[in-house]
């Protein structure tokens, strides 16, 4: 199973995306993030998410700045993993 983690503030948009995502076999969403604090916060705390899909305008923290504040071992893990 892939786990992804959706980091968007239009929660609707998410919440397509998620089902559009949960409808493929083998991945599934297991959280969704409306801004770049908790996106960070969910990123240091589950060592479960495979990729996440990252909204580049999002309030706290935008997507550059996410990258920017990932901790190094978070960044190699991520490195192919992360779509902005």
């Amino acid at each position: 199973m892939v786990n992804v983690l959706i980091a968007d503030d239009n929660f609707l948009f998410a919440k397509k995306l998620m089902d559009y995502i949960n409808f493929n076999q083998g991945v599934k969403v297991v959280q969704i993030a409306l801004d770049g604090e908790e996106t960070l916060r969910i990123l240091s705390k589950r060592e479960d998410i495979d990729i996440f899909l990252l909204d580049l305008k999002m309030p706290i923290y935008n997507g550059i700045e996410i990258l920017e504040m990932l901790p190094d071992n978070k960044k190699k893990k991520y490195q192919n993993s992360c779509i902005v």
